[in-house]
């Protein structure tokens, strides 16, 4: 059994006398010769205590507590525990990047961290370690001043402990409010303080990857970064550290499409340290370049050492196998297990929702191996882990009748959704009540769950509510909907229907100058001839042809399906018509395939 697995065991045995020795003896090895191997050896155990004690919710360690209340090894790991439960949290992001509900749970983690780390110095623990986290913590919160403090501590009380330099170099860095020049500084005080020459030649390694992480990430200098990194390869020994500046060096490569040497680099980064997020990297840029099988191989190392990257790999590779993208052997079956893999590596977590949910739709949509009623199955679990999307897609499989329940059960379920403000659920009750489907058809309560949709820009909804509004002679609320439907995504046809309404009066006089805001707000981005012949009569308010002398031009315009010669004729046609050299323009400056015209407006508001 291996060292994890032992801990992991007697953390859920309740041996704590293992586990107190185990630690004890880490310690011992690290007086006898301290440097950043035996730190290291610490730091690596405590993880794999905390890592043990979230298997089962914190209980290990509060059992652990509980049974040995003046343990300065249990405090110690309670304390960490929390720190990493808070670092886990606090993620990558830069800090606009963390939600408000995050920050609460990494203030909570940290409060609860720091008295356990003090009490576990105050009962004996050598303190590194501890302060090394109570360091990170400031770093985190933005409080250099006192990380500083903490740092005059640590020298003080455990001067050779890798591990603080390292955070300190972390802290001075200029993304954390520190500069190069402080980080010189820092630099130079280790080597005059520190007995290891593995810690220094490290630190010097780390001080170079800084500085061009720095260039990197915030001057987005590539260049000068691969610089720096280069130099850090020149002192790092230890092999975590050089894979991880083959890492960045790889980034950097990437950014500047030099795919080649990239994949180089991450070679190099998996041979130094097998890492699944570098094995991850590796096989996707040998999908970039087309080496499928060594992708594919690579893929797997990552997925068979779990973990965060274990699970990204697993989704990437099973999405390719289940869509056939990216050259990829189309293999649904095999997509299928991967997701289920990367499903229980996310076990727990919101991150479980996409795995359910694709599994489920190869599930509902594979012919030759379908399982519909699992697929359900999987939907609903999505459903309570958030999801409600999934619920909306449950329903639609009651409603088709792809498994039990019929409309009733679907309507239910779009309820259960909309209620909790899915737009989806909420179109689709709405349809569900006007056409009484699961229900008794109610046009008043239809109205409003499609105002409710429409409202979070649902198409479908408000152009259901255009229509209405257009057909009870309401011109105020069609025009005023249709500016709501404008403001949303994919407007293009509410866009063309209310600058036609403005051009031809249907909300009162027409009003050609509001026609013109429209089309260059909402349509500029579209090449449709319809939208064009628009264009056209607004900016040229003398032609007072209407639409019924436009309308032959646009049919033969509408009539083209991508035969060049006869796209011609019609454009000749519409030219002899409408007057301008402008509209000439409009009309000849298009890309080399004219998309064909949207349907009629009709689609909208019944014009």
């Amino acid at each position: 059994m291996s060292e994890s697995n032992t801990l992991r065991a007697a953390m859920h045995a309740g041996d704590f006398d293992l586990l107190e020795q185990a630690l004890a003896d880490a310690y011992a090895a690290y007086r006898q010769q301290p440097g950043r191997q035996t730190c290291d050896q610490i730091s690596r155990l405590y993880r794999q205590l905390t890592e043990a004690a979230q298997d089962r919710d914190l209980e290990a360690v509060e059992a652990w507590l509980a049974s040995r209340p003046d343990s300065g090894w249990a405090h110690a790991v309670a304390g960490l525990l929390h720190t990493d439960i808070a670092r886990e949290t606090r993620g990558a992001s830069t800090s606009g990047g963390v939600s408000e509900q995050d920050w609460a749970q990494i203030r909570k983690h940290y409060d609860l961290a720091e008295p356990l780390l003090r009490r576990s110095m105050a009962l004996g623990v050598p303190a590194g370690r501890q302060l090394e986290a109570l360091m990170q913590r400031q770093q985190v919160i933005g409080q250099q001043t006192e990380a500083e403090r903490l740092f005059g501590e640590l020298r003080e009380v455990d001067p050779q402990w890798y591990g603080g330099w390292r955070a300190m170099q972390a802290i001075k860095e200029p993304r954390w409010g520190g500069s190069v020049p402080e980080m010189q500084a820092l630099l130079d005080e280790a080597r005059s303080g520190l007995q290891d020459p593995q810690s220094v030649t490290d630190l010097e390694a780390s001080h170079h990857w800084w500085v061009g992480s720095y260039a990197y990430s915030f001057r987005e200098d590539s260049e000068q970064a691969l610089q720096h990194y280069q130099q850090a390869l020149s002192f790092a020994a230890t092999p975590p550290v050089v894979g991880q500046i083959h890492h960045y060096r790889a980034l950097a490569l990437r950014d500047l499409d030099r795919l080649a040497e990239a994949t180089d680099a991450w070679r190099a980064a998996v041979a130094a340290d097998p890492d699944a997020e570098y094995f991850y990297e590796l096989a996707r840029s040998l999908v970039k370049q087309e080496k499928l099988d060594e992708a594919e191989q690579f893929f797997r190392v990552a997925i068979d050492k779990g973990g965060t990257y274990g699970y990204w790999s697993a989704r990437y590779l099973a999405y390719d196998l289940g869509q056939g993208d990216d050259g990829f052997r189309c293999d649904p079956l095999e997509a299928i297990r991967l997701y289920e893999v990367a499903n229980q590596l996310a076990r727990g977590t919101a991150q479980q929702i996409p795995c359910l949910v694709a599994t489920a739709y190869l599930l509902r949509s594979t012919e030759a191996h379908g399982d519909r009623p699992r697929a359900a199955e999987l939907f609903r679990q999505a459903y309570g882990l958030g999801d409600l999307r999934a619920m909306v897609i449950l329903g639609d499989m009651q409603r088709e009748g792809e498994i039990e329940g019929g409309a009733t059960a679907a309507f239910e379920s779009y309820q259960l959704a909309a209620e909790q403000e899915d737009s989806l659920a909420q179109e689709r009750l709405g349809f569900c009540l006007l056409e009484g489907q699961g229900c008794e058809p109610s046009i008043e309560a239809g109205r409003l769950w499609l105002e409710k949709a429409g409202m979070q820009g649902s198409q479908a909804a408000l152009r259901w509510l255009v229509q209405d509004a257009f057909s009870r002679g309401d011109r105020t609320r069609t025009e005023i909907l249709l500016w709501q439907a404008c403001s949303k995504q994919d407007a293009y046809m509410a866009g063309y229907t209310l600058a036609r309404g403005l051009i031809e009066g249907w909300f009162g006089a027409p009003d050609l100058t509001r026609a013109d805001e429209v089309l260059s707000l909402f349509l500029t981005q579209h090449d449709h001839a319809d939208s064009k012949i628009l264009t056209a009569i607004t900016r040229y308010p003398h032609y007072r042809g209407g639409w019924d002398t436009i309308k032959p031009a646009l049919k033969a315009l509408k009539s083209w399906q991508g035969n060049d010669a006869r796209m011609d004729l019609a454009t000749k046609y519409v030219l002899r018509q409408l007057p301008g050299s402008y509209f000439g323009y409009l009309l000849w400056a298009r890309p080399e395939k004219l998309t064909p015209p949207p349907p009629p407006p009709d689609m909208w508001c019944g014009g």
